[in-house]
C-alpha cells in the first residue's frame, strides 16, 4: 500500500491476473506504472484499486497544486484479493495534502473451507507400496521404445504420464506385506530358482 507515483493506464490482455477492469482515466501508462504492474506480476499481487467499480470522481488519489490535473497514483496491492469486499478513496478528509486517503475493506463473512480432497499423489505410502510402484514403472518402461515408436512428443508424454499414474494407483491399492517374514523380492528369487 502506498504512493507509487505511477499511472497504470489501459489494461493489457495478459494483465487481467493483476489488474481489474476499472482503470482511472484514459491516460497512457507511465514508467512508474509499468514498474508497478511488473512488480505485481512478479509477486502474484492484485491491484485492488482496479478490482472494484467506483465513480470516476471517487477514483483519483492525487491532485496537482493548481487543481487542474487529477491522477490515481496511490494503490493497495494484495495476494489475497478474495479477502477484500471493497476499496474506497476517502474524499472528505480535511487534511493539508494533495493526496486522498485510500482504504480497503476486509470481508466480514468467513470464507468457506473447501472440502478436503483425497489426492492420490499426496498420500503417505509404505515402503512396500513405494517398491511396488517403482517395480511397476520399471517393468512398463522396458516396453517404452516399442510402445511409442510411431508417436509424437505429446503422445509419448501422455503415455508416460498414464503409465506412472496407473502404477501409482496400483501401488496405492496393493496390500502391505511388511508383516510377512519374506519380502516380495525374496519370494520372486525363490520362484526363479524353482523354475
Amino acid at each position: 500500500m502506498g504512493d507509487f507515483n505511477g499511472q497504470i493506464g489501459e489494461r493489457q490482455p495478459v494483465e487481467d491476473i493483476v489488474l481489474g477492469p476499472f482503470i482511472y482515466g484514459k491516460k497512457a501508462r507511465s514508467k512508474n506504472g509499468e514498474r508497478l504492474v511488473n512488480f505485481a506480476q512478479e509477486n502474484a499481487l492484485k491491484i485492488l484499486n482496479t478490482m472494484f467499480k467506483r465513480k470516476e470522481s471517487k477514483m483519483w488519489t492525487w491532485i496537482s497544486p493548481d487543481g487542474k490535473t487529477k491522477n490515481e497514483i496511490d494503490f493497495i496491492m494484495t495476494n489475497k484479493s478474495k479477502y477484500f469486499s471493497n476499496m474506497k478513496v476517502i474524499s472528505n478528509f480535511n487534511f493539508n495534502t494533495n493526496h486522498r486517503i485510500i482504504r480497503a475493506e476486509l470481508t466480514t463473512t468467513p470464507l468457506k473451507n473447501p472440502r478436503p480432497r483425497n489426492i492420490v499423489m499426496n498420500t503417505k505410502r509404505t515402503k512396500h507400496q513405494t517398491d511396488q510402484i517403482a517395480n511397476s514403472i520399471t517393468t512398463n518402461l522396458i516396453d517404452y521404445n516399442k510402445e511409442t515408436t510411431n508417436m509424437e512428443v505429446q503422445e509419448k508424454y501422455n503415455w508416460l504420464e498414464g503409465t506412472i499414474k496407473a502404477a501409482i494407483k496400483q501401488g496405492n491399492n496393493s496390500k502391505d506385506q511388511s508383516n510377512q517374514w519374506m519380502t516380495t523380492k525374496t519370494i520372486n528369487l525363490l520362484i526363479k530358482e524353482l523354475t
